[in-house]
């Protein structure tokens, strides 16, 4: 099976009105405890020890068809920029090349090497660690090619199977109906597993998916989407390896308890051009949350850069009498092991309020990284609150449904591609933009995370408390009358990276061709 089919960015184009249907909940969230020795899901408020399913039925006209349904798990692939993101099922990494980061201001950029390790380690866990179990509850037993590659399928019962490997396929019957649900290994329970594995202890998204196709082997024919759900597992640190936030002496998901920043930017700074009363203004911020050096105890090794990480900064508009005009927070989260541009939410505001040809001072400050985060969530709330009712609501469960996207596109005409994606490359903006939104409602819909973190620590061990101003940034320009900026000066205090003041000719940008 070519590799070029098998690289499967989410989201193809929904042409299931023939397939059989996918229900699910909005996103699965599972921790492992190494302590307790078990395994555990949660959403905004609980935490229940029985993991949500996905299910699939309806499949009559797919088994009339004889078509094959496609069952997949794989790690999320994330480009520089946090927007482009698709999900790996094939194990095999690429360099993409349609796009290209230019003025990077990273002091320590991870080379070809390190991403292509860091991926393989998410595959590796994955395999090790991670089952898809899936029950027929049809009335004739769960059937599947024997000679399919890339799945290895162990029966339960003549009515289910586990399988690992990123994709399987399985032969519907009319009245197929299908519980999926995945489980951690139990291997993967225990610090010797870890260790034996040489698999890190880490926090890792996926995606399960759900797809038909012709056949189950060569090239995949009139694959179509039948739906998915974004995943997330996390391995609460250990105290021996990396010290874990409080759990207040009850199971529940832990995170690393200092923040880790390596390096931190602002990025294009851009006023958009929206209609005649209204401009957007757009902060995104760069971020290195992959350089950390691995603790190693005992063979079992971990960092805080294996974990996902918030950035979200209280920015500031003034005039050049240093009057404010407005202020804001903004943000994402950078996954493990990652660096990039977060693109962040940017705000919306009346040209009457920013006249051109005249000059500003953008003031940006991060500190207490859970409160300043919870400030960006709760923004973010009221937004949708002040949209129309044909936006979602929030779940019953009290989580934040999917958001529909209310970034501004740009480059709407060209679209990044991702090489380990294929002939199956991403092609419509709004779907791409719409699943960094299912990955950020992810992470907006947990109270758990991110946690009261204890201190914020560099790249080399320096850290200070975590309510402290840890950077922050001012920037002078001026509105050009075509909202451009010029004489860009960026100057960066703080007391855990380098300080510094530059004057910026060329701002640090991603451009795809």
């Amino acid at each position: 099976m070519k590799k070029n089919i098998l690289m499967i960015l989410m989201l193809i184009g929904f042409k299931n009105a023939l397939a059989c249907s996918f229900l699910s909940p909005s996103s699965i969230n599972i921790g492992v405890s190494i302590d307790n020795q078990n395994y555990f899901s949660y959403n905004a408020k609980a935490v229940n020890e029985n993991v949500p399913y996905a299910e699939v039925k309806d499949c009559l006209t797919t088994a009339n068809k004889k078509k094959f349904l496609m069952i997949t798990f794989g790690p999320e692939v994330v480009d520089t920029l946090d927007s482009y993101r698709g999900t790996n099922y094939n194990k095999e990494f690429a360099e993409s090349s349609s796009c290209v980061f230019k003025n990077n201001p990273i002091a320590q950029i991870i080379s070809y090497q390190n991403r292509k390790e860091n991926f393989e380690n998410k595959w590796k866990f994955i395999n090790k660690c991670i089952e898809v179990n899936i029950k027929e509850l049809g009335d004739h037993p769960l059937a599947y090619p024997k000679d399919q590659e890339g799945c290895v399928v162990t029966p339960t019962s003549s009515m289910s199977a586990k399988f690992t490997g990123g994709y399987c396929f399985f032969r519907p019957t009319t009245d197929s109906q299908y519980n999926i649900v995945l489980s951690v290994s139990k291997e993967c329970l225990t610090l010797y597993g870890y260790k034996e594995s040489e698999i890190y202890l880490q926090d890792l998204n996926a995606e399960l998916s759900a797809y038909t196709s012709l056949t189950y082997k060569d090239e995949l024919e009139d694959l179509s989407t039948i739906g998915t759900v974004p995943v997330r597992i996390s391995v609460n640190p250990d105290k021996s390896v990396l010290k874990p936030s409080d759990d207040f002496g009850i199971l529940r998901p832990t995170f690393p308890a200092n923040y880790q920043v390596n390096d931190l930017h602002i990025g294009k700074i851009l006023f958009a051009d929206l209609s005649s009363n209204e401009i957007i203004i757009k902060i995104p911020f760069i971020v290195d949350n992959a350089t950390c050096i691995k603790n190693n105890v005992n063979g079992v090794r971990s960092s805080a850069c294996d974990y996902s990480t918030p950035f979200t900064g209280a920015i500031s508009l003034k005039d050049s009498s240093g009057k404010e005009i407005l202020t804001w927070q903004d943000g994402g989260v950078a996954s493990a092991n990652w660096q990039g541009i977060l693109s962040g939410e940017g705000f919306r505001i009346n040209k009457e309020l920013i006249p051109t040809n005249k000059k500003y001072t953008l003031e940006i400050e991060f500190s207490d990284p859970q409160f300043a985060f919870n400030t960006f969530k709760n923004r973010i709330s009221k937004k949708i609150g002040q949209l129309n009712a044909h936006l979602p609501l929030f779940s019953r469960e009290g989580t934040i449904a999917e958001i529909t996207d209310l970034r501004i596109l740009e480059q709407i005409d060209k679209m990044v591609e991702i090489d380990p994606i294929g002939a199956l490359n991403f092609q419509n903006p709004i779907l791409n933009l719409a699943n960094s939104r299912r990955r950020l409602n992810g992470y907006l819909s947990s109270s758990m995370f991110p946690p009261a973190y204890e201190k914020t620590c560099n790249s080399t061990g320096t850290c200070v408390d975590a309510a402290k101003t840890f950077a922050k940034f001012t920037a002078t320009f001026k509105l050009e009358s075509d909202y451009s900026i010029s004489d860009l000066q960026i100057n960066r205090k703080s007391d855990l990276l380098n300080s510094y003041t530059k004057i910026v000719e060329q701002q640090p940008e991603f451009i795809c061709e």
